[in-house]
């Protein structure tokens, strides 16, 4: 039976140790309580599942990226149809805006100047 490599980021311990718990049993987990330590990890394995808390903007950002990319090579094989081009691509758009989106919100809750809208104008 193969057992499929899980990777879980997320910087909340109980989260973590939640998901480890639930999914121990039937999946190699690895749980990882930062992005930079994911990223890390990449270069040694990749996982087949990723489960990320979408409040760490940037490696979501890296994520989109890989997934882009992924797309690109997939699409230049012709392993992809028109239908399914027009579907990943809107997914691909969605995700982004919302890594877009926390990161703003990450940055505008540590006050960060260029945040601010319209204050004092």
């Amino acid at each position: 039976m193969i057992r499929y490599a899980v990777a879980i980021v997320d910087d909340e311990e109980s989260i973590r140790d939640s998901l480890e718990m639930v999914l121990s049993e039937d999946y190699a987990i690895t749980c990882f309580p930062d992005a930079e330590s994911f990223l890390l990890s990449l270069k040694k394995s990749s996982p087949d599942l990723v489960l990320m808390d979408i409040g760490l903007p940037l490696p979501g950002f890296e994520m989109v990226m890989k997934c882009s990319h992924t797309f690109n090579l997939l699409d230049a094989r012709g392993a992809i149809s028109v239908t399914e081009r027009a579907a990943y691509i809107g997914r691909v758009r969605a995700l982004s805006r919302q890594v877009a989106q926390a990161y703003f919100d990450s940055r505008e809750a540590l006050g960060f100047p260029m945040c601010k809208t319209g204050e004092g104008k």
